[in-house]
């Protein structure tokens, strides 16, 4: 298999063994802010709708999103690419190549997306968590509430083994936090500092 990470200045790198890397030529001028693979190819998205597409890693093809939104992360599901980005975007693809919009409950920015077989899970940088079986129709909770002492700043989304993980940021007690779970949520400071 294939290793692709890709960054701010457009340009993608590549790998066979995850431990020697290789840089390809730049693939776009925008920022790219999220990578992923499946149905055989890897998707990339970024700043000002940018989408492309590859099927190994380095030739990189540009996609008509029709969208100026900058667009956070992309995931892929049964089949399905979905990417989210600001003023609530979410953009599917069955194929790579062919995306179009679909109506989100939030109008505000969507910093993540992951993926798993039961569908997606996005979240908004408020605590709102966005959940679909199939990237078409989307539901909206609340999962973290801000206080008069405290503001939560969500930073990002990870799935594995049927669990997601929330992260982010108490910007008032200046602390981290994760989130465990399906979202019936077990909150738990992190100790760390940024």
């Amino acid at each position: 298999g294939v290793h692709v990470a890709a960054g701010d200045d457009g340009t993608a790198i590549t790998s066979s063994d995850g431990a020697h890397w290789t840089q390809s030529e730049q693939i776009s001028a925008a920022k790219i802010r999220g990578l992923a693979f499946g149905s055989g190819q890897f998707a990339a998205v970024g700043n000002a709708g940018t989408i492309l597409t590859s099927p190994d890693g380095t030739h990189w093809t540009p996609q008509a999103s029709r969208t100026v939104s900058d667009l956070s992360a992309v995931g892929h599901a049964n089949n399905r690419f979905v990417a989210v980005g600001s003023h609530g975007a979410i953009l599917t693809s069955g194929d790579g190549s062919q995306w179009s919009a679909v109506p989100a409950p939030v109008n505000t920015d969507l910093v993540d997306v992951v993926s798993g077989p039961a569908g997606f899970v996005a979240a908004t940088r408020d605590g709102v968590i966005l959940e679909s079986p199939n990237g078409l129709s989307w539901s909206a909770r609340r999962v973290l509430t801000d206080t008069p002492y405290d503001r939560y700043e969500v930073r990002g989304l990870a799935a594995a083994n049927d669990r997601q993980i929330l992260v982010g940021r108490r910007i008032h007690l200046e602390s981290d936090f994760i989130i465990t779970g399906g979202f019936a949520l077990t909150l738990a400071d992190s100790g760390g500092s940024e």
